[in-house]
């Protein structure tokens, strides 16, 4: 094989074959960022998704106070109405029940 030297390629074709060059590794880097950008947004892209379909704030103040959050500490239809509960008077103690 003969050895070429730069003096031996007229600088037009040199400089259309470093062009070509140049595009062609453009190209491969540009496809290889993509690609890398592809993979690293892939994770966060599926956590937004999961967000996304997680419930909004009024959602989960519904399911854990029954309602709106201000809401939770007024009386309630099966809630006791407050006031002192009677209760049954408790049987006589005999001797015999203390032991």
């Amino acid at each position: 094989m003969a050895n070429i030297t730069s003096a031996d390629i007229p600088a037009e074709v040199f400089a259309e074959v470093y062009r070509l060059g140049f595009a062609a590794g453009r190209e491969v880097g540009y496809a290889q960022a993509e690609a890398d950008m592809e993979r690293e947004w892939a994770p966060l892209a599926a956590q937004v998704r999961n967000l996304a379909r997680r419930p909004d704030h009024a959602e989960l103040e519904r399911r854990r106070w029954g309602g709106r959050r201000a809401d939770f500490s007024r009386p309630r239809p099966d809630d006791h109405p407050g006031g002192p509960k009677r209760w049954a008077p408790a049987p006589a103690r005999t001797p015999a029940m203390q032991f």
